[in-house]
């Protein structure tokens, strides 16, 4: 019989194992409808595969933290909401390279156009991405919100919102100056959970409706880019109003991102205070 920790290990090694081989088998798919080289092959197997093992690692360490917070029931095994992050998380270099590539337009015409095939990756795209909008409802539902979700959501957020703005950037759909705002705002948030260790504070995701509201805002912008990445011809001509859109948003979501930083801040500082009252 194995022991309650043993239990988890073995039930998280064969989730992450399933994730990644969901992740490889929507990859396989989509090269039968696009050419991709070698080199691309090797780097999503690597990149996959990477990301699969760092969580997998992250939970087998922390396994302790596979419990409810509320409640302190122990989880054996991924939830419903652990593996929706997970997905946004691993399918991040496969989403990467099939709008990459499918702007090169190397698609091969088995019975489908090009919009067509364009539809469906944005679709699917869109449906990864929303994945954030329900792990945590499904987290508060099933009474198992734990701390290794807690951390594992935003750093999948922040990791598909930081390559598909590079992504988007590239093609100079966004400005340089909403790109900055975005790299900047994320090395700051992880150097503020530096301070956790230094001043031997116990480590507390700060959540708010403010902060879950930019991330939310963010990724529909992000969908909405992505439209006009792959049908740019019909949107982003010189005399479209869709560029403005675009424009207008990412004023928006430059406020709020700046915002909610210094609300987080904030929080943090609070909590540091509290945290050496109580002391």
């Amino acid at each position: 019989m194995l022991s309650l920790k043993n239990r988890k290990i073995v039930n998280i090694s064969g989730g992450f194992f399933l994730i990644w081989l969901f992740g490889m088998f929507i990859f396989f798919i989509f090269t039968r409808f696009i050419r991709v080289s070698h080199a691309q092959i090797i780097s999503v197997v690597f990149l996959n595969t990477l990301l699969c093992i760092s969580m997998e690692i992250f939970f087998i360490v922390k396994i302790d933290w596979l419990r409810d917070i509320k409640t302190g029931k122990e989880i054996t095994c991924l939830n419903i909401s652990n593996v929706l992050s997970a997905l946004r998380f691993s399918l991040i270099p496969i989403l990467i390279v099939m709008f990459g590539i499918a702007l090169k337009g190397n698609i091969f015409y088995m019975g489908f156009d090009e919009f067509k095939i364009k539809l469906y990756i944005l679709i699917f795209g869109i449906l990864i991405g929303f994945t954030d909008a329900f792990d945590g409802f499904f987290a508060r539902k099933l009474n198992e919100s734990t701390k290794l979700g807690q951390i594992l959501d935003p750093l999948g957020d922040f990791l598909m919102i930081t390559c598909f703005t590079l992504l988007i950037f590239t093609q100079g759909i966004i400005e340089y100056w909403f790109l900055a705002v975005i790299l900047l705002r994320i090395p700051g948030l992880f150097i503020m959970m530096i301070f956790y260790p230094i001043f031997k504070v116990p480590f507390k995701v700060l959540n708010s409706f403010l902060g879950k509201f930019t991330i939310a805002y963010l990724l529909v912008f992000l969908c909405l880019s992505l439209v006009a990445l792959l049908f740019k011809g019909e949107l982003m001509d010189s005399g479209s109003g869709y560029i403005y859109f675009l424009r207008i948003l990412q004023i928006i979501g430059s406020v709020l991102m700046v915002i909610s930083f210094v609300d987080k801040c904030r929080q943090f500082y609070n909590y540091m205070i509290d945290f050496k009252r109580s002391m």
